[in-house]
C-alpha cells in the first residue's frame, strides 16, 4: 500500500474508500464509472465509497447526468474535520465524566457508617453479620473475655461456621497469651500487621481502641469499643477499606495451631 492510502486509512477511511479518494484527488472530478475503472474497486463498492465520502465531506456531487463527483477543497475539508473531531471528543469526555460522577455518587450512597450506642444494638448487628456471612469472617480481638461476651460458646460457633456453613473463620488475637485458653484455632499478627495497627492507632489521634473488630466477606465491619463508660459500636458497609484491610490481615497472620478444632 502506498503512502497516500496509508495516510487516508489513518484518518478513518477503509482501503476501498482511500482508493476511491485517491482517484478524485488526482482527477479532481470523475464519474462513478471512471472511479471504478481507475481505482480497481468493485462497482457496487465504488458507489458505497463515493456516498460515504460525500456524506463525510471529502467529496461533492453534481446534480447533472451522468453524476460527477468533485474533490473538495483540502483546507476547508480538514478544518471542518478537526472541528468535528474536537467536538466529538469533548462530547464523549463530558459523557464519560457524567457517568463517572454518577458512579461515584451511587457508591457514596451505598456506603454506610453509623454508631450503635447500646449493647442491644451492638449485639443485634453482630448477630446479623454472623447470619449473613457467606464466605469469610475475620474477628480481631484484644482479649478472650470480650470475645466470649458476644460468642459464649466459641467451639459451637466455630463448628457451625466452618463445618456446617463452610465459612473461612479467622479469630485473631493481638497478643498470643490472650489466646491461651480459647478452645478453637486462633491466629496472631505477624510483625507487619502489628506495626500497622500501632501506627494506625497513633496517627488517628483517637482515644477509642476497639476491643473487637469483626469483618465479614470483605464488605462490612463492626468495631466495638469502650467509650464514656459504655460500649460503642461503629458499623461500616461498602467501603474499599474492608476489602484492602481484610486481605492485608490474612496475608499477615500466623496460626497458633495446625489442628482442626
Amino acid at each position: 500500500m502506498d503512502d497516500f492510502l496509508e495516510k487516508m486509512r489513518r484518518i478513518g477511511m477503509s482501503e476501498n474508500e482511500a482508493k476511491v479518494y485517491q482517484v478524485l484527488f488526482r482527477l479532481k472530478t470523475a464519474t462513478p464509472r471512471e472511479v471504478h475503472e481507475l481505482s480497481g474497486v468493485p462497482r457496487n463498492k465504488t458507489y458505497e465509497c463515493l456516498a460515504a465520502l460525500e456524506e463525510r465531506g471529502f467529496l461533492k456531487v453534481s446534480p447533472t447526468t451522468p453524476i460527477r463527483y468533485y474533490f473538495h477543497d483540502i483546507i476547508k475539508t480538514f478544518d471542518r474535520l478537526k472541528k468535528d473531531t474536537q467536538l466529538a471528543l469533548e462530547d464523549a469526555a463530558a459523557y464519560l465524566l457524567t457517568l463517572d460522577s454518577d458512579h461515584l455518587q451511587r457508591e457514596k450512597m451505598m456506603m454506610q457508617a453509623y454508631e450503635l450506642n447500646s449493647e442491644w444494638a451492638i449485639e443485634n448487628r453482630l448477630n446479623m453479620i454472623f447470619r449473613q456471612t457467606n464466605t469469610e469472617l475475620i474477628i480481631l480481638c484484644q482479649d478472650a473475655s470480650s470475645l466470649k461476651k458476644y460468642i459464649p460458646d466459641l467451639r459451637l460457633f466455630a463448628r457451625t461456621m466452618q463445618k456446617e456453613r463452610k465459612i473461612a473463620l479467622y479469630v485473631v488475637f493481638l497478643k498470643e497469651k490472650d489466646a491461651a485458653d480459647v478452645p478453637i484455632r486462633c491466629y496472631v499478627p505477624k510483625k507487619m500487621l502489628n506495626e500497622m495497627l500501632v501506627s494506625q492507632k497513633e496517627s488517628s489521634g483517637l482515644e477509642i481502641t476497639p476491643k473487637i473488630m469483626v469483618m465479614a466477606d470483605r464488605t462490612e465491619s463492626l468495631a466495638i469499643a469502650d467509650h464514656a463508660e459504655k460500649e460503642l459500636g461503629i458499623y461500616f458497609f461498602g467501603r474499599m477499606q474492608e476489602r484492602v484491610l481484610s486481605k492485608f490481615i490474612l496475608d499477615n497472620i500466623r496460626s497458633l495451631s495446625e489442628s482442626d478444632e
